[in-house]
């Protein structure tokens, strides 16, 4: 059995010039059990202003057991540019859609942590027959 803590914040609004644009809130991973990171989340830079070399990260889901084996924590190794984090900021346009991505938050990270049990419990076995 593997497990993972998420902890949501409460949900805050983002205005500007006095009006609401969207609301958001922050979500944290930690106390996993042993061999599970905390670092489940996948982000992907993109170039914001190619004339200045500015950048932006956006949050592109919750990693797959191959991208926890293969990515870097906290930035990413050029040409790649997926990474991966133990916090995502999550941004939406209504309460309601902040209620839906925080339950499909929590599915996709049960499915990876599916994923990683069925991986070690693989018992891998070669089978040659050789005849003459």
């Amino acid at each position: 059995m593997a497990n993972i803590t998420l902890t949501r914040d409460a949900q805050q609004t983002v205005t500007q010039d006095g009006t609401l644009q969207s609301y958001r809130f922050t979500v944290i991973a930690s106390a996993p059990s042993a061999g599970i990171p905390t670092t489940i989340f996948l982000m992907t830079e993109r170039p914001l202003n190619p004339l200045t070399g500015t950048t932006t990260t956006d949050f592109s889901g919750v990693c797959t057991p191959y991208d926890i084996s293969t990515l870097p924590v906290d930035a990413p190794i050029p040409p790649d540019t997926r990474y991966r984090v133990d916090d995502i900021d999550v941004t939406y346009q209504n309460e309601t859609d902040g209620d839906e991505a925080w339950e499909s938050l929590q599915e996709d990270v049960l499915q990876l942590l599916k994923s990683i049990v069925a991986g070690d419990n693989l018992d891998i076995q070669d089978v040659v027959v050789i005849s003459t």
